[in-house]
């Protein structure tokens, strides 16, 4: 069955007076479009309901169906409830929260209507600029608590808080958006909720449709998002942190935490730690607990249209002054910096895209270097393996790297074809929007090599699928 970007609707499609422009982005549930409002001439977002490997859209028609009639009922049951969600999200007017302007149903489907906001997301943000300083932590972390309270008020979850979920503007004000995984959690009509975990940020009361949620399980993926915020890696998997402690070895969360306290004040880490209590009962109840807790120390707000910190960084993504790069006993060349990458790919998954360059910037010591990210390989029998590897590297130091990254580091000064850029910038567009100009300026100045300027663009994608059709695409 075809992908949800294979089945959108083209450029010029007509919707009860909105124009599909283009592919914003795409999920498992549905796929967002930028779109214009032909009647008050101006640009909106349009999410319509297309669950993907149930709906199907013949080639040349915009109507959507299932594909099997046994899908019928699951396919008609995801759309009464997208559209009553709709109707609710669209009562909640707060600055936080992505505002729905209204619904509609066509095409054997449904869309939301939504404001469109210029920026990108925190998830790109942290690719580039983790760890946040306190005052960027505080700018994401208060206003989102804030347009929680209004969503749970009336008795709603989101259930799906993580840094791809979370815009932030272009003056750096945070957005959470797709509210696709929203329920009328508290009253639980029929018992039953469609389990949608993300790990590292769904607690673990999420891994099961008969554990009682509430707003404690969102303040859980938003204390860990601003994990994330303050570390530049998600926290480890809810159901990891209970089996160690059941285990006896202990939390290591806590500790990660902690070890930032040169950086963030106790008040805050105190209350992220809260927010991130493994056991639901421990945690706080409601987010206004959360913002009675920080008031104390909370730090001065900045007036409204100034930019936070997080907003300095989006926009600019440049140092405030010149770096101070410690006396190293190696060299961080990009095919070392490459070759550490892979490797810990292998262990650890993404995560070792976030972690190596920043981790080789702040290092003056190789074998410290290597024991730093073995910390992020979680079975320790493989941790042995990979500090072999890791320092078998050193010894060639890029020896045997692929030929982009050697390219790379023979000249960098080179340049890109502007086609090549441009290319890049209007196909990444699609898939993450205005950030794709920033973003494609960055990864030239980073590389000459085609190939390896591809694979950057790619690493900005956090949907795997995604970046593979992207990289077909280009090519």
């Amino acid at each position: 069955m075809a992908s949800n970007r294979q089945q959108a609707l083209p450029a010029g499609t007509l919707i009860d007076g909105f124009e599909i422009r283009r592919v914003l982005g795409t999920g498992g549930f549905g796929v967002t479009y930028l779109g214009f409002d032909t009647s008050l001439e101006r640009p909106v977002a349009i999410k319509e309901y297309c669950p993907e490997g149930i709906a199907v859209r013949a080639e040349g028609d915009t109507t959507l169906s299932p594909g099997d009639e046994d899908l019928a009922e699951a396919y008609s049951y995801g759309l009464t409830r997208f559209l009553d969600e709709a109707r609710t999200l669209a009562r909640f007017h707060h600055p936080s929260i992505v505002r729905v302007q209204r619904f509609v149903e066509a095409n054997g489907t449904g869309y939301l209507i939504m404001d469109f906001e210029q920026g990108g997301t925190l998830w790109q943000l942290l690719r580039r600029s983790a760890p946040l300083d306190e005052a960027a932590v505080r700018g994401v972390l208060v206003p989102l608590l804030e347009g929680l309270e209004m969503v749970h008020g009336q008795s709603y979850l989101h259930r799906d808080i993580k840094p791809s979920n979370i815009l932030m503007r272009e003056h750096g004000s945070p957005v959470l958006l797709d509210f696709g995984a929203a329920r009328l959690a508290l009253e639980q009509q029929g018992g039953a909720l469609t389990v949608l975990i993300t790990p590292g940020y769904a607690p673990l009361e999420q891994y099961s449709a008969t554990d009682q949620q509430g707003p404690w399980s969102d303040l859980y993926a938003l204390g860990a998002t601003a994990f994330h915020c303050m570390t530049g890696t998600a926290p480890m998997a809810a159901t990891e942190r209970i089996a160690r402690l059941h285990g006896g070895e202990g939390d290591p969360v806590p500790g990660v935490l902690e070890g930032a306290s040169d950086r963030y004040s106790n008040l805050l880490i105190e209350n992220v730690l809260w927010m991130l209590e493994p056991v639901a009962g421990e945690r706080p109840r409601s987010t206004s607990e959360v913002l009675d807790a920080l008031r104390p120390g909370n730090l001065t707000r900045p007036a409204s249209g100034e930019p936070t910190g997080a907003a300095t960084l989006l926009m600019h993504d440049v140092e405030t002054g010149p770096a101070t790069v410690p006396a190293t006993d190696f060299e961080p060349s990009p095919a070392l910096t490459q070759g550490l990458m892979s490797l810990l790919e292998e262990h650890a998954g993404r995560v070792a895209r976030r972690v190596v360059a920043p981790a080789m910037e702040r290092s003056g010591c190789y074998d410290d270097l290597v024991e730093h990210l073995a910390g992020f390989v979680l079975d320790p029998q493989r941790q042995g393996e990979f500090c072999t590897r890791a320092r078998a590297l050193r010894t060639g130091d890029g020896a045997g790297q692929p030929d982009a990254v050697a390219s790379d580091a023979a000249s960098p000064d080179a340049g890109l074809p502007e086609t090549v850029t441009e290319q890049a910038r209007e196909l990444l567009a699609e898939y993450v929007g205005p950030i794709a100009a920033l973003l494609v300026e960055q990864a030239a100045g980073r590389t000459s090599d085609r190939d390896a300027f591809h694979d950057l663009l790619a690493g900005e994608l956090e949907d795997d699928a995604e970046r593979r059709e992207f990289l077909s695409r280009l090519k």
